[in-house]
């Protein structure tokens, strides 16, 4: 019997990033139209990006490349065109987006959810409702992927057309959620074990929490109910103006030490009586592991806030407000900041840093993954909607400011609201073990998983042509000098976290033709330069290359070409992602070489 040799000195399949499910740096672009900002750096860069389109929530790769984007009606790819089946998230007449965010699928490493809350235009301009639906995007199959079509969009009852790429969400007790007016805030956070997210929605005077774990999303949310005025204090309608008074908008937003949501109740703006138009501003107490609210605390009223964020320490939340009694002139946009413990402690306001000038004009505020915390402005005095701005000092509720023109924006016009920051979760298990493989028992089919790392020791032998063997590890799998797997058998190696998978993946089966060639990383192909970011030589010692294929470390095929007998190819690889890559060649002579290339 003939058998397959594996001439490997050290192979190593590396786990890129583990912060989070293969998603190691999810928050890492926000691509605000023709601004991509990029937070690889303390300090995000701006660059121009002439196709770019405004989104409002944002995913990254592993490596901190944009993976893709939405503002809630369409999905864009990487390259900034739309996604397939992502020309429109609703097909269900004239509607518009509240609120959207993009979730990793912890039980399928090629798959994210797109959560919307969103609130039909009413033709007649009567009161309408807010709903929430969610859609999945799906790379099994294409490396750009793809919006899946659901085909279950239960809006018929309201005469609306069924819509073939979402699910509605509904509330526990499985009926649609119809929020009045645009109340419909959704935030993300964690469990206590920091493995599995609870997406926050709210039903009028209920929170609502739903589990996204290993099994998925479960649709049965846990219920925590508030008394009336609590929470939920919707406007009124003013059919004689065709417009809501008082409160007509919400958000909500959890401390970083996952125990508390911070819940803000708009008011409606540019109204003539400011006796409708205070925020409310409440805090709840929150258990990640039951996914439980509860001991309301009223923290702020008679104010005009729209957005606010909260610091590091979860100390002080920065609000941003419109001018309270003169509601048509006087300081719009002001920063303010008021200590979280202290609810009867006043509410200072923040200087430009360096100045005694109040601040004014900023129309959105956000942490970024660095732990900045960003504005936004609309403003066109000094040019400050060409900038992003930031709270200086935030965790010192006297002595914060706000530092301005913090990251010039290439002259463009930014005046829009930024993304929320999607929480890391960490799926690191501390008690993987390592694994040493001497002989392989003839089992068949057989499965080693749940290890930190695999080495298999010299002379390990897989001996029967149906035998079927696996590799599972966290960090690295190393095939020794003179391991054997005889010709017939397979062999899939998987780079996973101890639970539940999420990453790249070789796989050798008898379908590559490899009775009589060997896998050898001992240079007799050569790559260089490497790392490269734009042109690479690959050139062989003694063999004439005929093919090359290009496989990332999410196990896609990003390249494969037939060469036409040479022994030095050259390859502009400035199309491929920064990140690490496993280039297989095959020569005239037979044989098969696998090498790793960088992309920078």
């Amino acid at each position: 019997m003939k058998k397959l040799y594996l001439k490997i000195l050290y192979i190593f399949i590396f786990l890129i990033s583990l912060s989070t499910l293969g998603q190691g740096i999810i928050n890492n672009h926000w691509q605000l139209g023709q601004v991509d900002l990029n937070f690889t750096n303390p300090t995000p860069l701006a660059s121009t990006i002439s196709n770019g389109n405004g989104g409002l929530t944002f995913i990254s790769d592993d490596l901190g490349n944009l993976l893709f984007y939405t503002n809630g009606v369409v999905v864009w790819n990487k390259n900034h065109t739309v996604m397939q089946n992502g020309s429109a998230l609703m097909n269900i007449g004239s509607y518009s987006i509240v609120n959207s965010i993009i979730v990793p699928n912890p039980a399928n490493n090629n798959q994210y959810y797109i959560f919307t809350s969103f609130y039909l235009t009413p033709s007649n301009y009567s009161p309408f409702n807010t709903y929430y639906s969610y859609s999945i995007v799906d790379f099994t199959n294409n490396v750009l992927g793809s919006v899946k079509d659901l085909n279950n969009f239960e809006f018929s009852s309201y005469g609306l057309n069924q819509y073939s790429k979402a699910f509605t969400i509904p509330s526990s007790t499985n009926i649609l959620i119809e929020n009045r007016y645009y109340y419909g805030p959704l935030t993300v956070t964690k469990d206590a074990n920091n493995e599995a997210y609870w997406l926050i929605l709210q039903d009028k005077n209920k929170l609502l929490s739903y589990k996204i774990d290993n099994s998925g999303l479960n649709l049965t949310p846990i219920e925590s109910i508030f008394s009336n005025y609590q929470i939920y204090t919707p406007g009124q309608w003013d059919a004689q103006n065709s417009s809501v008074y008082g409160r007509q908008n919400s958000k909500i937003r959890m401390t970083p030490d996952n125990t508390r949501l911070i819940g803000l109740e708009i008011p409606r703006l540019n109204v003539s009586d400011p006796l409708y138009s205070y925020s409310g501003f409440y805090k709840l107490d929150f258990n990640p592991t039951t996914g439980a609210f509860s001991n309301f605390q009223s923290l702020l009223g008679s104010y005009r806030v729209y957005d606010f964020e909260i610091s590091n320490n979860y100390q002080n939340i920065y609000l941003l407000r419109n001018s309270l009694a003169q509601v048509n002139q006087t300081i719009n946009g002001e920063v303010l900041v008021k200590d979280i413990n202290n609810p009867s402690t006043p509410l200072r306001s923040l200087n430009i840093y360096g100045t005694s000038t109040t601040s004014s004009g900023f129309s959105s505020i956000q942490k970024d993954r660095n732990g900045n915390i960003l504005l936004s402005s609309n403003s066109s005095i000094n040019n400050a909607n060409k900038y992003i701005h930031k709270i200086e000092d935030q965790d010192n509720f006297s002595t914060s400011s706000v530092l301005s023109n913090f990251v010039y924006l290439n002259n463009i016009t930014l005046g829009g609201i930024f993304p929320q920051l999607i929480p890391q979760l960490s799926t690191l298990n501390q008690n993987c073990q390592s694994l040493t493989l001497n002989t392989e028992p003839n089992t068949g089919i057989f499965t080693y998983q749940d290890y930190s790392d695999i080495t298999t020791d010299v002379n390990y032998i897989i001996n029967l042509s149906s035998q079927d063997i696996t590799m599972k590890a966290r960090d690295f799998i190393i095939l020794k000098p003179n391991t054997h797997i005889v010709t017939g058998s397979k062999f899939l190696a998987k780079i996973e976290n101890c639970s539940s998978g999420r990453f790249a993946n070789y796989y050798i089966d008898e379908s590559d033709n490899l009775e009589n060639n060997f896998i050898d990383s001992s240079s007799k192909v050569k790559i260089y330069p490497n790392p490269s970011n734009s042109y690479v030589t690959f050139e062989s010692v003694g063999y004439t290359i005929t093919n090359v294929t290009i496989t990332s470390t999410e196990g896609f095929q990003v390249f494969d070409s037939r060469i036409d007998n040479t022994n030095s190819y050259q390859l502009d690889v400035s199309f491929l992602r920064k990140g690490i890559y496993i280039v297989t060649f095959k020569t005239k002579e037979g044989n098969t070489f696998v090498e790793k290339l960088i992309k920078k």
